[in-house]
């Protein structure tokens, strides 16, 4: 049975001139490859219902996901830059080869104002104001990728942990409800939805959410699977807590690149 491969893009990575180091480039070329070779492109939340037994895997098998982390606007929206003018976003390209996305924000508002400062020179990026548009416009999911990614740039550290600038400090409860359960519900009572899905801030997976917390309470939650950064295809019997993605920049560099991913599903 043939596998399915999940990608990332970060909206982050505007300021390059190439496809390697520019994702809104990149989208653009990889949604023109993928319809040329006659993909499927399904939702990130299709995959997981999959592997949840929620759907047969055949709806699923050789296809193809597009994911974006981190939240920043131009994923949905055109965004005035006060450096490079302005950004037009990865929705275009989803609507001009009508195609989907799952979006994977983070929820503190706070966190964001400080990730703005700290890592977008203070461009007003990470909003949410996009988050239900972008959700009513059926072309963009908005997901959970946690309450502040446990950034570096967080004063202190989050309840239960001790350090930031990694997620593997998030194992146990008290930190899980800290960047899961407060997330869910603030995406929640922006969107009226309960995101469906996860996405592990820099890949990195803790035994204790995945082995543990997440089977738990993922019902409780709304959630149906999480999603690594592991760079390889999605098996048809993989665990839906640990769904690999293989990230735009990381794990391909050219269209060749993709290309062969695309034809190593079978």
């Amino acid at each position: 049975m043939k596998n399915a491969l999940v990608l990332c893009y970060h909206g982050y990575r505007f300021a390059g001139s190439t496809y390697a180091d520019n994702d809104f480039i990149a989208l653009e070329q990889d949604l023109a490859l993928i319809r040329r070779a006659g993909r499927r492109i399904v939702s990130a939340q299709a995959i997981a219902e999959a592997l949840a037994g929620l759907r047969a895997w055949d709806q699923v098998a050789g296809s193809i996901a597009l994911t974006f982390d981190d939240g920043t606007c131009v994923d949905y929206r055109a965004f005035q830059h006060t450096g490079l003018g302005t950004l037009r976003p990865f929705m275009d390209s989803l609507a001009r080869h009508d195609a989907r996305a799952t979006s994977f924000v983070i929820a503190s508002a706070d966190a964001r104002k400080t990730l703005e400062r700290a890592a977008l020179d203070g461009e007003a990026m990470l909003t949410h104001d996009w988050w239900s548009p972008a959700l009513a416009s059926g072309r963009i999911d908005i997901a959970n990728h946690s309450w502040d990614h446990n950034h570096a740039a967080m004063a202190g550290d989050a309840p239960g942990t001790h350090g930031r600038g990694s997620f593997f400090p998030i194992d146990n409860e008290e930190a899980a409800n800290w960047e899961i359960d407060q997330a869910q519900a603030m995406i929640a009572s922006v969107t009226g939805r309960l995101p469906p899905l996860f996405a592990y801030p820099y890949g990195h997976v803790p035994g204790y959410l995945a082995d543990s917390y997440l089977p738990r309470n993922g019902q409780r939650l709304g959630l149906i699977g999480a999603f690594t950064t592991a760079g390889c295809n999605v098996a048809p019997r993989a665990d839906r807590w640990r769904i690999p993605r293989a990230v735009c920049g990381d794990h391909w560099r050219t269209p060749g690149e993709l290309a062969a991913m695309l034809e190593a599903l079978g």
